[in-house]
C-alpha cells in the first residue's frame, strides 16, 4: 500500500495560513475506508524548515501545501512535481528556510520520497491578522476538494 502524507505548511499570520486551512478543510471532507486510512497522514506544520525532510520520511507520496509569492494573481494555485521544485531557480516560499531549500537538502541526502506534489497558493503581503483574503479562501476550498479526489484516487490505485 502506498504511504501518503499530506503536509500543510504555514504560520498563524493572514494568508500564510493557507496550507493549514487546506488541511483543516481536507480533514472535514475526506472519509477514507479503514484499510486506507492507516496509510494516510494529514498534518499541519508551522514553518518546519529543514525538518520538512524528516516529516516526509517513510512516505511514498507526499502532497505539500504552502503559501507562495511569485507575483502571480492572488489565489492562483500552482502545482509542481518533485523535479520541478528541486531544479527551480525561484525562491517562492514565504518562510526563511523554505520548501525549496529543504527539498534540495533532501535530494542531496537521497532522502526524498518517490512522489512529491507541491501545491502553492499565491498570496500577497503577509499581515499580522488571523483571517484569509477572499481570493485565498476560495483557493483553499478548491484545493482541498482537488486533494480529496487525488488522495482517494491514489489510495484506490495502490490497493
Amino acid at each position: 500500500m502506498n504511504r501518503i502524507k499530506v503536509l500543510g505548511i504555514g504560520s498563524p499570520f493572514g494568508d500564510d495560513q493557507a496550507g493549514w486551512k487546506v488541511i483543516e478543510s481536507l480533514k472535514q471532507q475526506i472519509a477514507l475506508p479503514s484499510h486506507s486510512a492507516q496509510y494516510v497522514m494529514i498534518e499541519s506544520h508551522d514553518r518546519p524548515g529543514i525538518r520538512l525532510v524528516e516529516l516526509m520520511c517513510k512516505a511514498d507520496t507526499v502532497f505539500l501545501i504552502d503559501a507562495i509569492q511569485s507575483n502571480k494573481e492572488i489565489g492562483t494555485i500552482h502545482q509542481l512535481k518533485k523535479n520541478d521544485i528541486v531544479e527551480s531557480e525561484n525562491q517562492f516560499s514565504t518562510h526563511g528556510i523554505g520548501v525549496l531549500q529543504a527539498l534540495r537538502l533532501g535530494c542531496a541526502l537521497n532522502a526524498l520520497p518517490k512522489n512529491i506534489l507541491f501545491y502553492g497558493i499565491e498570496i500577497d503581503t503577509i499581515v499580522l491578522d488571523s483571517t484569509l483574503s477572499p481570493q485565498v479562501q476560495i483557493a483553499v476550498e478548491n484545493l482541498a476538494a482537488q486533494l480529496k479526489n487525488e488522495i482517494e484516487y491514489t489510495c484506490k490505485s495502490s490497493d
